[in-house]
């Protein structure tokens, strides 16, 4: 009787999928969830009578 966890192929096989076969992410998945996290961007008009934008901030 086989291994039921060996595979077919005598060559390594390379493939685009995040997950595997299990449905358990691989290393590529959390870079890519990274990736495409959610980002927040403030935009507003420069105050020019003011300080500069360096006086709080850091």
């Amino acid at each position: 009787m086989a291994h039921a966890c060996r595979s077919r192929s005598a060559r390594p096989i390379f493939s685009d999928a995040i997950v595997d076969y299990r449905n358990r992410p691989k290393l590529a998945y959390e870079y890519i969830k990274q990736g495409h996290a959610d980002v927040c961007v403030i935009c507003c008009e420069p105050d020019l009578t003011g300080p500069p934008c360096s006086e709080g901030g850091q």
